[in-house]
């Protein structure tokens, strides 16, 4: 067997494993849940934009809300007391509500910003390539 032959062999598992290595790579990347994958750039754009002001304003909202200070009832008897109580309750709970809404769109913000930063990876083809190819 001459040099030429053993580099041929070199070259075709080297080959093969590259091949083997970009497919495998390939389907390592279509089972990444991306639920905004369909959305052009520009929607893309316009949803995280939206999505970023109304974190901005609820959490502005849920703050003002927190930092309301449940006042003491004045009441001395006990159906004045359970009305006080109630009244706390309702304020508490539309406080959690809030939290709630804001942690839900935080989260969709955080979908929509990871996927806006698949995508500006993803804009060169050679660097996609070489990526795939070479990536263990």
């Amino acid at each position: 067997m001459g040099k030429l032959s053993i580099l041929l062999v070199l070259l075709l598992a080297l080959g093969g494993a590259g091949a083997y290595n970009y497919h495998r790579n390939l389907e390592a990347e279509a089972k990444v849940p991306r639920p905004y994958r369909g959305y052009s750039d520009a929607d893309l754009t316009a949803l995280l934009e939206a999505y970023q002001e109304e974190v901005k304003g609820q959490g502005s909202r849920y703050e003002a809300a927190r930092s309301q200070k449940t006042t003491r009832g004045e009441g001395v008897y006990f159906d004045e007391k359970v009305r006080d109580f109630e009244r706390a309750r309702e304020r508490s709970a539309q406080t959690r509500a809030l939290a709630a809404e804001v942690a839900q769109n935080e989260k969709v913000l955080r979908d929509l910003e990871r996927e806006q930063a698949l995508r500006d990876k993803d804009r060169d083809p050679t660097e996609v390539f070489l990526r795939r190819l070479l990536t263990f």
